[in-house]
């Protein structure tokens, strides 16, 4: 066009296309594709703000990150070896400069929301930049939106997963624009967040032999030559700035986690291995959207979604491949190296799910566009995008209500790990040294170096884990930990009962879990229980047995026999004080060919005319060895109704042998005497009374079961009772850690049957009803005579804490008393110094 020749005073006109609906409809897809985004992205932040904090093992890459913080470098702790016993050391990097510039927020806050910001990153790369993979628009926000709605599981915030697919997924578009450089770095980043990053590598480079069109020239074999040496030299650039780094400051390269879990599967058999645990996932664990049960398999849908995903892959969106690649051999190598089953390594799997459901949403709103533009009518796409579009949020919101959280998520096995550091903090010396084995919560929240028996916070202990196979023990020994927490897992005993063990450890204290476990705190240097010339040595040849036969007795004593069934060795009329018995020694072996399911032992105690009871009894698993074992028993931390008068005692050397042979050798069983006078009033020394005693006021106190009640002048109270008497005083509102002392004064007449002459003492929570676990039974004296009986609540009632409302005493049970019971008072004895209750 001639400018000059422009009619300069000619109104200018501009020719607008008319806009159609299909135009519009997809202005409309726009602001509905950001609306979306935003409201799916605020799934991460809900699950975030529902956390009390990350899980167990989060804590272990947080204390490797406080370290670097610190200037440490990477160490569990900063007086410890240099180590990587975290798999994510790039996370841990990256968490410990957050730190540096936010001092003011706390590690565990930092990785949460570090996941969360990873999370919501990585569906808004899928939702906008998914077209650079050539996705169409609407299968990248489907894919997006899945993600941020993690469908199959919601959780792990905290763990390095989020950074990792972050990464994977910018490792995926550069590949499919041939930026290979760029790749090989990314697949190198990825790699220091996680190691299977590697084998991303590796499927890239495979995924370019399979899928590249080589000409048999050699230009064509360079070409393809030159496309793997630039995916490996991205890759090389970052692992060999890492492996200098890490070989000058902590010795070796690659993380140890790998070995200690394998050495969980190999040696310690404590997990099930990863094929296992894949095979979980894909087939039940992933259920929110719905299972699917052909015959006696049982299929989630969303494996179902995934293998339609694959296939609309492998035709149309083939860019996709690598990541499918990647999957398969991420899953092949981990099941063919044997690694423990954690549920988070299946979130690898999870990812691909969620990107190839994705892709079968999308593509069912891509399919539905190009057959109405096929058949040249805008009506249907307009109508099958509504029809697609409500199944779609139809599907969001059950994925998003099965996955949001309902309340705070603190589990019971946090709780319990955050009070053991607690216990740790307050009854260990700094400096001291704490074995377990889970180890995150705990070395996080105490003061103490904690010593790690499965070998990700200790790899020392690795090498030995490998050698000795399924025992912890000499784990245990080349530590020589100071304390030792013990709950009873499948592998503690091979501890406890060690020869090391139970020359140099002793039971110091216990904490009852919030779902019933029990925990088990041992301190080393503690002499350990010695005999004593005063013990109670039970005597085989005077005992009654059961289920035994071919019985003999060697010169010193040793009981030999072959049990069947269910075998008792049984002692009667002892009449001893249990609580002036805290330590209960058993000397015994049982032969090999008793199946290990039948190796218990166990020992019962009850009170004249009681019945041996599992309440009053302790069983513990013997080793599976024909040698002679000693076996120590604490009574009155792990028999908590270890109390009052003894008249008779049970032990059962094995349980059900089931036709085998059931030979055992019984060498010794002896009750160790404590030091100091007695606890249960035969000989009760005196102890000493303050003014602020709490004396129980006879005029206050509710009565039953008792035909007439008198106060004398001395104040003495006399009661005639009949059946099952009671008195209660309520109202009290004492802090039971003030008082861990009763004192009672009681004469019972001689008339009332010794079997029915048992006492018992129960307190209870303002409100709360009186049981059983609250409570101390006592025998009492065979004579006319006022007796004292001294209740050391502290120890003979471990349930004894908080604030008391009530306090009942039943003086006498099971009989018509003739003659008045005298009680001569009820008393609370004080403690010294400033109350133990807020």
């Amino acid at each position: 066009m001639d400018v000059a020749h422009l009619d300069q005073t000619a109104p200018l006109t501009v020719v607008v296309e008319p806009t159609t609906a299909l135009d519009v409809l997809r202005r409309l897809a726009l602001v509905g594709m950001v609306v979306a985004l935003c409201v799916c992205s605020l799934v991460p932040i809900f699950v975030g703000a529902s956390l009390y904090g990350p899980s167990d093992d989060v804590y272990i890459t947080l204390a490797y990150a406080r370290s670097l913080s610190q200037g440490y470098g990477f160490r569990a702790f900063p007086d410890a070896q240099p180590s990587l016993g975290t798999t994510t050391p790039l996370n841990a990097i990256v968490i410990a400069l957050i730190s540096r510039l936010l001092p003011m927020v706390s590690f565990k806050d930092i990785a949460v929301q570090l996941s969360i910001a990873m999370w919501i990153a990585t569906g808004w790369l899928w939702a906008l930049s998914g077209t650079r993979l050539g996705l169409s628009q609407i299968e990248a926000l489907c894919i997006g939106l899945l993600i941020l709605l993690e469908a199959p599981k919601p959780g792990y915030l905290g763990f390095e997963f989020k950074f990792f697919f972050l990464v994977l997924s910018i490792a995926l578009i550069a590949y499919a624009e041939k930026r290979r450089i760029l790749t090989g770095i990314l697949c190198g980043i990825a790699f220091l967040i996680r190691g299977e990053a590697i084998l991303l590598l590796g499927a890239l480079g495979l995924h370019q032999l399979l899928t590249a069109k080589i000409d048999k020239t050699p230009n064509g074999i360079a070409l393809l030559g030159e496309r793997l040496l630039m995916l490996a030299g991205g890759f090389a650039i970052v692992f060999s700035i890492w492996a200098a780094y890490a070989k000058l400051t902590v010795g070796e390269i690659f993380p140890t986690t790998l070995q200690a879990k394998l050495a969980q599967v190999i040696a310690l058999h404590t997990h099930a291995t990863a094929a296992v645990g894949f095979i979980d996932a894909l087939t039940h664990n992933l259920n929110n959207l719905g299972v699917l049960q052909v015959g006696s398999f049982q299929f989630t849908l969303w494996l179902m979604v995934g293998a339609l995903g694959f296939v609309y892959a492998a035709v149309f969106r083939r860019h996709l491949l690598p990541l499918v690649l990647w999957g398969i051999i991420f899953a092949v190598g981990y099941s063919l190296l044997n690694t423990a089953a954690y549920p988070w390594y299946s979130l690898q799997l999870d990812f691909i799910l969620v990107v190839l459901s994705g892709l079968v949403i999308g593509g069912v709103f891509t399919l539905t566009e190009q057959l109405a533009m096929h058949i040249k009518t805008p009506a249907l796409a307009v109508l099958g995008a509504i029809i697609c579009g409500a199944l779609f949020t139809r599907s969001l919101y059950v994925v998003a209500q099965n996955n949001l959280p309902t309340e705070p998520n603190i589990t019971p096995r946090t709780f319990d790990l955050m009070q053991l550091a607690a216990w740790v903090n307050a009854h260990t010396e700094p400096g001291s040294t704490v074995a377990h084995h889970e180890v995150g919560l705990l070395q996080w929240y105490s003061n103490r170096r904690i010593i790690d028996l499965l070998g990700l916070l200790t790899p020392e202990v690795v090498p030995t884990l490998l050698h000795y196979g399924a025992t912890l023990a000499p784990a245990f020994e080349q530590t020589a930990p100071d304390y030792w927490i013990d709950n009873r897992s499948i592998l503690d005993p091979t501890i406890r009962y060690s020869d090391y063990f139970i020359k140099n450890y002793m039971l110091v204290d216990t904490y009852k879990g919030t779902e019933g476990g029990q925990y088990y705190m041992y301190r080393r240097g503690l002499s350990r229980v010695q005999p004593t010339d005063q013990d109670i040595v039970f005597d085989p040849k005077t005992a009654m047995t059961t289920y035994i036969s071919d019985i003999s007795y060697d010169a010193n004593g040793l009981m030999a026999g072959a049990a069947s069934l269910d075998p008792t060795i049984e002692w009667y009329n002892l009449s001893f004080c249990a609580a002036d018995y805290p330590y209960l020694i058993v000397d015994v072996s049982v032969a090999d060919d008793v199946i290990s399911a039948s190796r218990f032992l166990t020992v019962w105690y009850a009170s004249q005319g009681q019945p041996f009871s599992e309440a009053r009894s302790y069983r513990t698993r013997e080793l599976s060895t024909n040698r002679m074992q000693r076996y120590i028993i604490d009574t009155k931390l792990q028999m908590p109704l270890w109390g009052g008068m003894i008249d008779k005692f049970r032990f059962d050397p094995l349980i059900n042998p089931r036709g085998t042979s059931g030979k055992f050798q019984l060498e010794s069983v002896r009750l160790v005497r404590s030091a100091g006078p007695s606890h249960c009033g035969q000989s009760i020394a005196d102890i000493p009374t303050t003014p602020n005693d709490v004396m129980l006021d006879f005029n206050k106190v509710a009565l039953h079961q008792v035909k007439s009640a008198e106060l004398s002048a001395e104040g003495d109270y006399q009661v005639v009772v009949e059946n099952d008497p009671w008195l209660v005083w309520n109202n009290l509102n004492l802090c039971a850690e003030d008082y861990p002392t009763m004192l009672i004064d009681l004469a019972v007449p001689a008339p009332i049957t010794g079997t029915a002459r048992v006492m018992t003492v129960y307190y209870a929570p303002t409100g709360a009803p009186l049981t059983e676990e609250r409570s101390v039974r006592l025998s009492l004296r065979d004579d006319d005579g006022v007796h004292q009986y001294a209740i050391d609540l502290s120890t003979e009632m471990p349930d004894w804490a908080g604030w008391i409302g009530t306090v009942r005493v039943d003086p006498v049970m099971g009989s018509d008393g003739s003659e008045p019971i005298v009680i001569k008072q009820i008393r609370l004895v004080r403690s010294a110094g400033d109350t133990q209750c807020k």
